[in-house]
């Protein structure tokens, strides 16, 4: 009984547990990255690196970049030492190497090159850092 003399009404609870359901795991990248191959700034590789599709790295790699059907791009973070050869490359960091893109290479805002660099066109923008060999044109086919 409650304070005035009237009795509660009793409520009956039952808890219903339904089955879990499976959900897709929603993505962590942007669509577009999902793409790519994605290289973080924590990685390192040493050794040669050939992929079969765009590859986006801010790390650190000591190897040559073969991706000729597809684009790289290199961030911010970014420092390769070796060539790199892809169907376009857009540079953000910074490489030593041979820069070789059968389209074209954007070399961006505080980017940094020093090697050569050959493609069919090319953008440098004007805060970039190139010591490099520069020819635009035709790119004949690099050895195998």
């Amino acid at each position: 009984m409650n304070f005035r003399g009237f009795s509660e009404p009793k409520i009956e609870s039952k808890v219903v547990e339904e089955p879990p359901t499976e959900r897709p795991a929603a993505p962590l990248l942007p669509p577009a990255l999902l793409r790519q191959t994605v290289l973080g700034k924590g990685v390192t590789i040493r050794g040669q690196i050939f992929a079969a599709e765009d590859l986006f790295i801010d790390g650190v790699v000591q190897a040559p970049i073969t991706c000729k059907e597809h684009s790289v791009t290199l961030g911010h973070n970014s420092r390769v030492t070796g060539n790199i050869e892809a169907k376009a490359v857009e540079l953000r960091g910074e490489v030593e190497g041979e820069l070789r893109a059968n389209e074209s290479i954007r070399i961006g805002p505080g980017a940094i090159v020093s090697g050569s660099v050959r493609s069919q066109s090319v953008q440098i923008d004007p805060s970039a850092r190139v010591r490099a060999q520069l020819f635009v044109g035709d790119v004949p086919n690099s050895p195998e």
